[in-house]
């Protein structure tokens, strides 16, 4: 017999010979599998093709058969299951697409454990975007989708792998996606069912690294409350032409006179910015967890972010800026604490625009704000 960790469009299984079962109980291997305790894995019938024999390395081919029963017990001295039991599965399904392909689609179903569901998942994704015929040391790769939980509105996916001389495109796009997984998964706090897993990978047959080269402004740099402003950037595609990018904003109407700052950059740098906000290392609930997977941005936009010199807090993983000094003041006991910290500057998002590729840098600008009406 075999017990599955994963079953489907692909299958990951141990076998082990049965040396005891009844009407209702089996036993097997003589060993653990992996020793994990209490499991909930399926059992199936096995045929065995062909034993190669080896004094090194011994070992079977085998094909799996009809499920019949579950796996509750991986310890030491066995691994021991229930017939007709169901096991409890998470389904995964993904669809892959390409130029020139139509798309494929694969369901899987993974272990429900917390010591292997996360690698099953990240594995299951990683050979589906290995195992297609675009792949290529040039493709990049871009994951959208979403991961339910019972009784909870769906943390939609958005990761992007592009080839860089860190790790291959994509085993990063993958391992992206299993980072949202397991912070989910293996959140101290939930008690809910993850109920599925839902991606589109898209295989992009080209290498889709951008760089923020510069940054001007189209407008004057002397504005009032109210007035558009006019921003350029010039990003670079990887080994392409550079092209000019346009952002236009409002100045807040609440300005004060002096200097306001603009922020242009990519995705990475915004998420980063922001996170310092946060508490670092401080236990955050899944519902804090999923609002802080939901408020990342995208890697393939640019953005034109406002530094107001008023405060920002993160509290419960959700992000809250230009704080009025009032509420500032009743925050400030909880600086650094595990429920709020505070931040003396709020960066928020004024602007955007698709940037073609996943962009990376970041540019800073500076206009001045004088009193007065604007002249628009």
């Amino acid at each position: 017999m075999s017990l599955l960790l994963m079953r489907g469009d692909l299958e990951m299984a141990a076998t082990c010979t049965v040396t005891y079962v009844d009407a209702k109980h089996l036993l097997a291997c003589g060993h653990p599998v992996m020793q994990n305790g209490a499991v909930s894995l399926p059992m199936t019938e096995t045929e065995v093709v062909a034993t190669l024999a080896s004094p090194l390395n011994a070992f079977k081919i085998i094909n799996t058969g009809k499920e019949i029963g579950a796996f509750t017990e991986d310890r030491d001295a066995a691994i021991g299951g229930v017939l007709g039991l169901k096991a409890r599965m998470i389904p995964v399904s993904m669809e892959v697409s390409g130029a020139g392909m139509a798309p494929v689609t694969e369901h899987v179903e993974v272990l429900d454990h917390p010591a292997l569901t996360g690698s099953a998942v990240l594995v299951s994704i990683f050979q589906m975007l290995q195992q297609t015929n675009r792949f290529g040391s040039l493709t990049s790769y871009h994951i959208t989708g979403e991961i339910r939980l019972k009784g909870m509105e769906a943390v939609p996916v958005n990761a992007w792998g592009a080839p860089g001389e860190s790790m291959a495109a994509n085993l990063m796009a993958a391992l992206q996606v299993g980072q949202a997984f397991n912070q989910l998964y293996s959140n101290v706090a939930r008690r809910t069912e993850l109920e599925s897993v839902r991606l589109k990978m898209e295989a992009v047959p080209e290498d889709m690294r951008e760089a923020l080269e510069s940054v001007r402004l189209i407008s004057s740099s002397i504005v009032h409350a109210g007035d558009r402003v006019e921003v350029e950037a010039t990003v670079r595609p990887w080994q392409k032409e550079a092209r000019n990018v346009r952002l236009s904003f409002r100045v807040p109407t609440g300005a004060a006179p002096g200097t306001l700052r603009l922020l242009v950059s990519g995705a990475s740098t915004l998420d980063r910015t922001l996170d310092a906000a946060r508490p670092q290392g401080a236990a955050v609930d899944l519902a804090g967890i999923a609002a802080r997977l939901r408020a990342q941005h995208a890697a393939d936009r640019v953005y034109l972010s406002v530094i107001a010199p008023s405060a920002q807090a993160a509290v419960d993983g959700r992000t809250l800026e230009t704080l009025p000094l009032s509420v500032t003041n009743t925050m400030e006991p909880e600086r650094g604490g595990v429920d709020a910290m505070l931040h003396g500057e709020s960066l928020v998002v004024a602007a955007q625009a698709p940037a073609g590729g996943v962009l990376a840098g970041q540019q800073l600008l500076t206009l001045r704000v004088e009193a007065g009406g604007g002249l628009e």
